[in-house]
């Protein structure tokens, strides 16, 4: 057992009613994914309400490092990072591009 599991066991338990439909919907949801019911609910709840990355301020700091020149191994690992944060707020960064709602552009030119 993992510390992490060992953690989870020492909180209290939370009783929670939910329409007989849904329960079972977890209950197919966590044998399919090899854990319990309520690893599954935490884990559907952690994916709605994640905790937050990152302060506005870091967010931006974050952005403006990315005008810096960088090899492209550091250009593949910074957009994954970038994508896993707009992801993490919700948004669709390739849809806000192909509308044309965001525009990126490089802050001088290449010389």
């Amino acid at each position: 057992m993992t510390e992490d599991e060992n953690l989870i066991r020492d909180i209290a338990p939370f009783g929670l009613r939910m329409p007989p439909m849904l329960k079972e919907r977890i209950r197919r949801a966590a044998q399919d994914n090899g854990r319990s019911m309520n690893a599954e609910i935490v884990s559907a709840l952690e994916k709605e309400y994640p905790e937050d990355v990152y302060s506005a301020d870091e967010f931006v700091d974050y952005l403006q490092s990315l005008a810096e020149p960088m090899d492209p191994e550091s250009q593949i690992v910074h957009a994954e990072t970038l994508n896993s944060m707009f992801d993490h707020m919700g948004v669709d960064l390739e849809a806000h591009l192909q509308s044309g709602d965001i525009i990126i552009m490089r802050k001088t030119p290449p010389k």
